[in-house]
């Protein structure tokens, strides 16, 4: 199997556990305090990697600054869009915007090239998207986070892309991703709950936790795809998690789930489909 096609699979399997990771944190009563525990998880799911691999060189440390900005920034608005939606409605659009905006960017700035086939399934997944979340119920505070937060999304996957193509191993910049990630939200987190913080991790501590192991999979994929793969194909394959996101907003946090939002997760399947292809 190619680097390419790796990296593809691996951006794929990326798409369930990011599902689930999601799932966990809107499912919260406290979804910034599950942030947190989900980001001290990683930390410690880090460090001993830290220990073992060699400090990053002075040029990988300004991606890493950047990036645990970007997606520290990014929770913080994607908690705003949950907040205001359905995870069904919020997930998809926060989603929507990031594989055409990741694919022209990624061809611009990395010089990443897709095939035409691959170019149009990115365009039919990120329509899918937009149709997916088109007709949902969402208060005008809830649409901006969500849009927001796909304008991030894109931000952090290009960060990222370069970032671990920058580092000497893909694990160099994961390892060190996930220790600051998890502390970059930390200080936020606990100048807004203050003295409460205690008790709300106690009360969040078990969802926290599981959330913080899944995303650990879920996103050390993805960031090991971007070394792989053009990050416009590994953001279009990544986004195949909004018809997980489907199933589990009906399924299990029992959301209204019409048919419009099945033909649209369909479509996202389809696009995956074309990019793997092409």
């Amino acid at each position: 199997m190619g680097g390419a096609a790796l990296g593809l699979l691996l951006a794929l399997s990326s798409a369930l556990t990011t599902a689930c990771a999601h799932a966990l944190l809107k499912s919260g009563g406290d979804r910034l305090t599950v942030r947190l525990v989900l980001g001290l998880t990683q930390t410690v799911v880090a460090l001993p990697f830290v220990l073992l691999l060699p400090l990053p060189g002075g040029e990988l440390w300004p991606w890493l600054a950047a990036s645990a900005c970007a997606h520290a920034l990014y929770q913080l608005v994607l908690i705003r869009a949950y907040d205001s939606a359905d995870f069904s409605v919020a997930f998809p659009l926060a989603r929507g915007a990031a594989p055409l905006a990741t694919a022209l960017l990624g061809a611009l700035w990395l010089g990443d090239r897709l095939s035409p086939l691959s170019g149009l399934g990115v365009a039919v997944v990120t329509g899918a998207l937009l149709l997916m979340a088109a007709k949902g119920r969402v208060a005008p505070a809830g649409l901006a986070a969500a849009v927001g937060a796909g304008l991030l999304t894109t931000t952090y996957t290009l960060i990222d892309a370069a970032g671990v193509r920058a580092a000497p191993e893909p694990l160099l910049f994961i390892a060190w991703f996930f220790l600051l990630d998890g502390l970059a939200l930390a200080p936020i987190a606990l100048a807004l709950r203050g003295p409460g913080v205690i008790r709300a991790v106690r009360a969040e501590f078990r969802r926290g936790v599981a959330a913080g192991l899944v995303s650990v999979l879920a996103f050390g994929a993805a960031l090991w795809a971007l070394a792989l793969a053009p990050a416009g194909g590994v953001s279009a394959l990544r986004e195949t998690s909004v018809a997980f996101a489907v199933l589990i907003g009906a399924a299990i946090l029992k959301e209204r789930v019409g048919r419009h939002r099945v033909l649209a997760a369909l479509g996202v399947v389809l696009g995956g489909i074309l990019v793997i292809l092409g």
